[in-house]
Parts: C-alpha cells; structure tokens; sequence
C-alpha cells in the first residue's frame, strides 16, 4: 500500500513487506521516533482518515455511551467470497497470521486459531421492550464507507490542519531514485521501493529539520491557490475529452472541430494578449507555433505572479514550483491545441480528422499526468440507491493482499443495502 511505504521509510529507512500487518508495532515505532519532537499522534489514510494516538491520558473524557451493536452472527457471506452479495466487495479476511504478529506482549490470544475460519460473534444483547432487528454488519461496513467518502473531494478532513511550511513530499525531483520507476504508471500505483538509501536520509532529514523549527507563517493560502487551478481546468479538460472522444455526435468533423476551438477559447480568454496572433503571410495549418509563446507564459505565470520565493520556506518553494510545472503543462497543452485550431474553420475534412486525432492524443497524456482526484469517479453517475466506491484497504481489497500493485482500483458502484456491485464502465 502506498501510504504504508512512507511510513516504512520513516521508520526503517525502505519499504518492509513483511511489516504489512504488524500494526501494534508499527504504531509503536512511530510515538517512540515522534516522542523527541513532541508528536502525539498520527493521522493516516485508510478509506477515510484514522486518527492514531500515542498517550490516551491526555484525552478528557467528555461521554460515554452505550449504543446498539450490530448484529453480524447470522451475516450471509461472513468471511467468504460471494459473487452475489456483500462478500464480493467487503471481504475482511483474518489478519492474524499468528497470535505473534499484532498481538502485544502478554495481551489476550487471538479468538481465531491460525489457520482456521473466523469464529461469529454472538448475537447482541437485546434491551427491554425492543421490537424489530438489529442493524447488520453489511449495513455498518456499507454506511463506514459512505462517511469515509465525506472526505473525498474538497475540502477534504477539514478537522486536520495542513502545516504547509513544514511538509515533505516524495514526489519532491530532487529525490532522483523514485523517478524512473514512476514513468508511464498511474498515481496509485507509485511506491517507494526504489527509493535510495541517500535519497532516504536526503528526505528524513528535511522532514527532521522542519520539526526541529517553529512552524512559520505561510506567505500564501497554498490550498486555496491549488484548489483555484483545479476548478479552473478540472472540469474543462473533462469536457474537452469528451467531445473529442466522441466527434460523431456532431453533424460534421467541422462542427466538432469547432466546438474543440470554442472550449479552448473559453479556457485561455484570460490570457489572449492583443498581438499574440500568426503573422499575416503564415500558411494556415503551419507547425510555427511561436506566436502562441506569450499565451503560454501569462497562462503560465499569472497565479503565482506575485509570489516571492525569497520569502518562502522550503517546501513552500517546492509548491509554487510544482504549481507552475502543472500551469505551464496545462497551459503549453491547450495553447498549441489553439494553434491549430484558430484557423480550423479553413482546414480540409482530411486535416480536420487528423487534428481531432492529434488532440485527443495530446490532452489524453496531459491528463494521465495530472490525474487528479476529482476525475477518479464512476462514469455514469451511479443510481440513487448506489453509491459509488474506490476499493481502498481493507474494504475491497484482501487484508492478505502483499502486492498492491494486484489491487483494481477502478471506481464501481455499490448497492447501499446488498453490497453488490456494478463493474465500472468508461
């Protein structure tokens, strides 16, 4: 899993498989490599956020409650595979491997005998006067998933605040060991595996080094500023690949051609300097694109304009360079794509096929590479009584699973009473 690698690397130094399930030890581990630097917990990515506390003394307790259990001792599909209901999708597999492995010295021993199914819980107590069931455990997982997905989009677990001059990030080009291991592979399936051991020592010390300082005060409203270049192109770039995937809805190759023009219009208005247009004897559909130069930097370079990097802290040049990294990637992309298509009112049916073609091409790769999160959804939109579901450790993904890289990850839709699925559809 590859927010489980950053943790490896921080405590061991390399990515440690074996380490996969040892969770007691792991947690272990980090409060005693945080205790120097006043860390009093962890907040991690599961389906959601969890939050991992290191000294429960220092909470309050403000209530305590007792509350239905569910009811999962009659559960159809408990810990099997089952390609007709809930099973297929949520299976949670036992973990203990050996009583050994999570259990803490002198703790209780596991309730499942390695090597044997799971035993089901008994049934709740039921209270005085209570009429009808009990919720299931499906009803419990399924609802579990849902909250988690509350957090999916923007703003994200508003709860946690981000410290943005203090962060460190593996996908920092300096740590050069990581980067050919990355080419041509979506996100989620990036690891740490190959990450050096100086590349290691270079990333844990620039994270050892912030802790070590008073947290500043960012110069910019980073989320915000990273957030505008994602409203501004997310849902336009979707767009632009749609009607370039799909031309045929179109009359004619021309109107579709056209519609591709007006939607890149729309998106570079901003940055349509007067003069920035092909020299009057320039043949129509030439490969000088030069005068397009100007389009690219102002689109480029006008959100971060006024952003100083002398008075930025490390990482907080690290962000305004890889925002104009993806400004300039976006912006090169549509401005060569409005290169061509300025004059494609006059391009023949031959060259008006040929630039749909090259378009679609080139957008493609750009959003292969951005690949943000706001594209990672079901297409078409899930029914009412779905909802729709990345499979994310340990819901839809075997707890056993060792290679990540097994994992599919393709968003489906979930049936919010059974559990049954529909398989994704692009």
């Amino acid at each position: 899993m590859g927010h489980l690698d950053s943790q490896d690397v921080l405590l061991w130094g390399k990515v440690r498989p074996e380490k996969l399930l040892d969770e007691v030890g792991r947690i272990r581990s980090l409060c005693a490599w945080g205790a120097p630097f006043g860390l009093d917990g962890y907040v991690r990515m599961e389906p959601g956020f969890e939050l991992m506390l290191c000294d429960f003394s220092k909470l309050r307790l403000v209530s305590s409650v007792r509350i239905h259990a569910p009811d999962r001792s009659k559960e159809r599909g408990w810990n099997t595979r089952d390609d007709h209901g809930f099973g297929s999708i949520f299976q949670r597999r036992a973990i203990r491997r050996s009583n050994s492995v999570l259990l803490p010295p002198g703790g209780p021993p596991s309730r499942e005998p390695p090597g044997l199914p799971p035993i089901p819980p008994p049934p709740p107590p039921v209270p005085p006067n209570w009429r009808g069931p009990f919720r299931t455990g499906h009803s419990v997982e399924i609802e579990t998933c849902l909250a988690a997905a509350w957090n999916n989009f923007y703003p994200g677990e508003a709860r946690v605040k981000l410290d943005y001059t203090r962060m460190v990030s593996f996908y920092d080009p300096s740590l050069m060991s990581l980067l050919p291991s990355r080419d041509g592979l979506p996100k989620n399936r990036h690891r740490l595996v190959t990450l050096s051991k100086d590349d290691a020592k270079l990333a844990m010390d620039r994270l050892e080094d912030d802790l070590n300082r008073k947290s500043g005060d960012p110069s910019t409203d980073w989320s915000m500023l990273l957030r505008t270049v994602m409203d501004r192109y997310g849902d336009r770039l979707w767009l632009l690949r749609d009607t370039l995937s799909s031309p045929e809805r179109y009359d004619s190759i021309k109107l579709a051609a056209e519609q591709v023009r007006l939607q890149v219009f729309v998106m570079l208005t901003p940055y349509l300097v007067y003069d920035a247009v092909p020299d009057e004897d320039s043949p129509t559909g030439g490969k000088d694109h030069s005068w397009v130069k100007p389009i690219i930097h102002r689109c480029s370079t006008s959100l971060t304009a006024g952003v100083e990097e002398a008075q930025l802290f490390r990482s907080e040049k690290l962000i305004k360079r890889a925002t104009d990294g993806v400004l300039r990637r976006i912006c090169s992309t549509i401005a060569e794509i409005w290169a061509d298509a300025m004059p494609v009112s006059m391009a023949s049916e031959h060259r008006t096929h040929r630039l749909i073609g090259s378009w679609k091409r080139d957008v493609d790769v750009l959003m292969t590479w951005l690949d943000w999160p706001m594209w990672q959804t079901c297409h078409p939109a899930c029914p009412p009584q779905m909802f729709c579901y990345i499979p994310t450790w340990p819901w839809g993904v075997e707890w056993t699973e060792m290679d990540p890289d097994d994992i599919d990850m393709a968003p489906r839709c979930i049936d919010r009473t059974t559990g049954s699925l529909i398989l994704p559809r692009f």
